[in-house]
């Protein structure tokens, strides 16, 4: 077990890991914060980049930025201020979190345990209280530590028309088989069909 880290600790990953640089969330030169330690977990140390990126690492892996820890603001006013979600984007609810947990200006509230594993569509950009996800008329204020990014913008639809082709419905329009048919091409489809069932 290495305590060479705790939560709250500026840190970059050290170019002896095989994670230096390979992705924006595996990133070269960039610091991060660790946000969780989970001892007994293989990559315990969960890591908020200030590119936005996040992931865990092994003690190993990590280095310390010295003499620049954050200190005035809260480890979760640190992860809104890096966190790129926008309205309508679509997460998942992971796991439940402490009341004020890293900083969280709100408490659990019964009624979110039900949130857990399903998806939600972001209502409102994240802030202090954590970020509003709703779903048919609830809604509560989650910690970004508890979410988990599932697509950008809203979720496509899939809709099966036979064996061979599965339309995807998304905010640009209809794709089937890598061909889009924009909405405005669907209208001329639509009112066509129309003419022709006359």
């Amino acid at each position: 077990m290495n305590n060479r880290f705790k939560v709250g600790d500026k840190v970059m990953i050290s170019k002896a890991s095989q994670f230096y640089g390979i992705s924006k969330y595996n990133p070269k030169d960039v610091d991060g914060v660790i946000t969780i330690i989970n001892e007994g977990e293989d990559l315990s140390h969960y890591v908020a980049w200030s590119n936005g990126g996040t992931n865990s690492y092994d003690a190993s892996d990590l280095i310390k930025v010295e003499g620049v820890k954050e200190k005035e603001k809260s480890i979760h006013d640190i992860l809104v201020e890096r966190s790129t979600l926008e309205v309508g984007d679509v997460v998942m609810v992971t796991h439940k979190v402490p009341d004020y947990d890293l900083g969280w200006e709100c408490s659990w509230r019964e009624g979110m345990y039900d949130a857990i594993g399903k998806e939600f569509t972001v209502l409102d950009k994240p802030g202090s209280s954590g970020v509003k996800l709703g779903d048919r008329g609830m809604n509560y204020y989650y910690p970004l530590q508890s979410v988990q990014l599932v697509c950008k913008g809203p979720k496509p639809i899939h809709v099966h028309i036979s064996d061979d082709y599965i339309a995807e419905v998304t905010e640009k329009g209809i794709e089937i088989n890598d061909q889009m048919i924009t909405f405005e091409d669907f209208d001329e489809l639509a009112k066509a069909v129309a003419k022709m069932r006359k």
